[in-house]
This record gives structure tokens, C-alpha cells and sequence, in this order.
């Protein structure tokens, strides 16, 4: 389902105009987005549970990501090993 069938499906469940949905849903995943960033994990039962999880970055990429090409003067980079990546 895209968001713009999810939006009119809102929109005839509650009975409102398709853009009072559509700001119905940006508030909903604004405040979804402002708890993930102050690290709460939020647990919607029948839905599904969100959280932020700290991963590391795949062995390929920080290869990937320290070898420097023929072209670049090789000089040491700060890389940030660690990620925060959004779970559900």
C-alpha cells in the first residue's frame, strides 16, 4: 500500500477529506520520528514495535570507506564505526 492509498483509506474511514488525512498521518509519523530520536522505543500492539539499534557498519563498507582511490592524497579520515538505524 502507498501512502497515497493509505491516506485515502484514512480518509474514507474517518470520514474527512483526503488532505485532513494526510496531515492526520505527517503528524503521526512526526511524532513517531521525534520519540525514535529521543531513543524511546514505541510498542503499537497489532502493529509492531519501533526502536533505534546502534549497528556497526558492514566490514565491505569500512573497507570500502578507508582505502582512498589513486586520485586522493592519502591522509587518515575520522570514520564513525557505529550507526544508529531505525528497527521495526
Amino acid at each position: 500500500m502507498t501512502k497515497a492509498e493509505f491516506v485515502e483509506s484514512l480518509a474514507n474511514t474517518l470520514n474527512q477529506t483526503k488532505s485532513e488525512s494526510e496531515r492526520v498521518l505527517e503528524a503521526v509519523v512526526d511524532v513517531l520520528k521525534q520519540a525514535l530520536q529521543r531513543g524511546e522505543k514505541i510498542d503499537l500492539r497489532g502493529l509492531g514495535v519501533f526502536k533505534v539499534r546502534e549497528t556497526k557498519l558492514a566490514k565491505h563498507a569500512i573497507r570500502v570507506l578507508v582505502k582512498p582511490c589513486r586520485f586522493q592524497q592519502r591522509r587518515p579520515r575520522s570514520l564513525s564505526l557505529e550507526r544508529n538505524s531505525p528497527l521495526f
